[in-house]
């Protein structure tokens, strides 16, 4: 993400949505799509900007209209906050080859929040010891907010690291919240996603970070549901703990049809069993057999609270 003033956004790129850290713009300056006045009260956002042709073809196909439509219904203290969303007049735009073609461009402005979790960590660093009680802690904050979203029946298709951004409060409290929808659907009204044999709905998000009904297998039905995003998220936090050392890689090389399991390294961490087996929940191979984030998010308040007595609390 880059950092720009309100009154010098560069020009977009044709069909490539891109994302702007937005600064306070010069003294009494005004424009028609960044007006200052939308600009917190920190002086920054985040601006995404897309620009795609006007064709019949491409009629409501605007990922970031798409994705301002869902934030939009969303309100919880662990999702990126909505400043504004529209659409810009049409307007010429000058291609590769020099011809003018008619363009529409639209815009999302959604509040800064700080580094995604894994540059958090690393900028704080972070000793094994504490990370226990951190990922606690922000377990039951995205626990929570993954509960909130399927209330809603929105599945988000592309929890990840990168996609979870965290500031700190006064007070010195991490927050931690789920960005980036450009992935997400309403499940709730469009139905979970499915695909066969390369037919259906387009499966989406970061393969690294995928759950495995979600990969494509012959003959086989591909979906996407709330609990992809439970498995997402369990993989996301045990990808931190095996950065730390906590665990082994194993759990990253299993066959088709196994639950992961991880393997403790470090096993004199207070509560690091019971968040290891927390996580193993969410990494069930069938996602019925995993945990609901409901369930997930009590059981990670019950470890925050085990892990700060013990004296794992202290950042």
């Amino acid at each position: 993400m880059t950092e720009t003033k309100a009154d010098n956004i560069p020009d977009p790129e044709l069909d490539r949505a891109q994302v702007w850290l937005v600064m306070s713009p010069a003294k009494d300056h005004q424009n028609d799509q960044l007006v200052c006045s939308d600009l917190p009260d920190e002086g920054r956002m985040v601006v995404k900007i897309e620009v795609i042709p006007l064709i019949p073809e491409n009629k409501g196909k605007s990922a970031t209209s798409g994705e301002s439509a869902i934030l939009k219904r969303l309100q919880h203290d662990h999702i990126v906050r909505c400043i504004d969303s529209g659409e810009c007049e049409n307007s010429d735009y000058q291609d590769d080859s020099g011809y003018l073609i008619k363009v529409q461009q639209y815009f999302l402005k959604m509040e800064y929040v700080g580094d995604n979790l894994r540059t958090w960590l690393n900028n704080k660093g972070t000793s094994p010891g504490k990370l226990v009680s951190i990922l606690a802690d922000f377990s039951c904050q995205c626990f929570g907010a993954l509960a909130y979203l399927q209330e809603c029946g929105i599945v988000h298709c592309d929890i990840k690291p990168e996609n979870l951004l965290v500031a700190e409060s006064p007070d010195g409290k991490a927050i931690i919240k789920i960005a980036d929808f450009g992935f997400a659907y309403d499940a709730g009204k469009e139905g979970f996603k499915v695909c066969k044999n390369g037919e259906g709905a387009a499966i989406s998000g970061s393969a690294q970070f995928a759950a495995p009904e979600t990969k494509p297998k012959h003959g086989k039905e591909q979906t996407q549901t709330h609990k992809s995003d439970i498995y997402s998220f369990g993989l996301t936090i045990a990808s931190i703990l095996c950065n730390y050392a906590v665990i082994d890689a194993g759990y990253m090389r299993i066959p088709d049809g196994t639950d992961r399991e991880l393997t403790l390294k470090k096993k004199d961490i207070p509560m690091v069993q019971e968040l290891v087996l927390l996580i193993e929940k969410t990494l069930s191979w069938e996602p019925e057999s995993r945990v609901t984030a409901s369930e997930a998010a009590e059981e990670a308040k019950e470890l925050l609270v085990a892990a700060e007595a013990a004296g794992a609390g202290g950042r």
